[in-house]
């Protein structure tokens, strides 16, 4: 913990997920909570112009777990199937019997400062090309997967919050990002562009191999009926060895 005398948010992360020994849905809340402070301090330096201070990919998969655990909308959660089996593998029976079904906290602030950054990185792609290169990634072949993963992150902020359908829309509309994206899940996204909805979504998804998974958390009576998807019900099935 040395390293972070002088990085308070991230200490206090570090110390969040490290020592809690609690799994229930006030633990998880406050882990969620710690994640946020500790990536707006980081976004807020400055850091794309620092060496070594944070890779593409490790920022995308803390912003990935963030998007997730905030992301219950009437007891559902969404999540691409990826992003919920890496969650799975850090959970246990207790703590996924005790998830609640939807946080006591307003998550509007969170859910914005996710939706600014993925929109600022998409838009400023020599920004995020400098970032890349500086982390010695190959920019060629790792740019497109890097705004895949900003477009469906983008996707599920917008199922979660039914909030961000116009500056999707928005993205979708400049050539130099659909040019990144595969070609079939750009499709579908075009075909639905003035409606892009929970099917639509879906069904991107599961294009490139990666469905949408729709998670039920507690007593939840909300019913969604979506082909392309895959449904768990936590109140059935709790033993991550049978979700995965």
């Amino acid at each position: 913990m040395t390293r972070f005398e002088d990085n308070l948010p991230w200490k206090k992360f570090i110390h969040q997920w490290s020592s809690a020994q609690e799994n229930d849905s006030s633990a998880e809340l406050n882990r969620a909570l710690s994640l946020y402070e500790a990536l707006e301090y980081s976004y807020n330096v400055n850091w794309m112009k620092e060496t070594d201070y944070l890779s593409p990919s490790c920022f995308m998969y803390l912003v990935e777990r963030l998007l997730l655990l905030t992301s219950c909308r009437k007891g559902l959660m969404f999540a691409t199937k990826s992003s919920l089996i890496e969650w799975l593998n850090y959970q246990d029976e207790n703590s996924l019997a005790n998830l609640s079904l939807t946080p006591g906290i307003n998550m509007t602030n969170v859910h914005k400062f996710i939706a600014r950054i993925l929109q600022e990185l998409i838009n400023n792609q020599n920004g995020t090309i400098n970032w890349i290169r500086k982390s010695n990634i190959d920019v060629k072949n790792y740019l497109p997967l890097f705004v895949l993963r900003l477009i469906v992150s983008l996707c599920l902020l917008h199922l979660s919050t039914r909030k961000y359908l116009e500056p999707l829309c928005t993205l979708l509309g400049k050539s130099h990002i659909t040019s990144q994206l595969p070609l079939k899940f750009y499709d579908v996204l075009k075909k639905g562009r003035k409606v892009i909805d929970l099917k639509v979504i879906a069904e991107a998804l599961k294009v490139i191999d990666n469905p949408l998974v729709i998670v039920k958390l507690g007593n939840s009576s909300s019913k969604v009926v979506c082909p392309d998807a895959v449904f768990v019900d936590l109140m059935v099935c709790r033993q991550k060895e049978l979700i995965l």
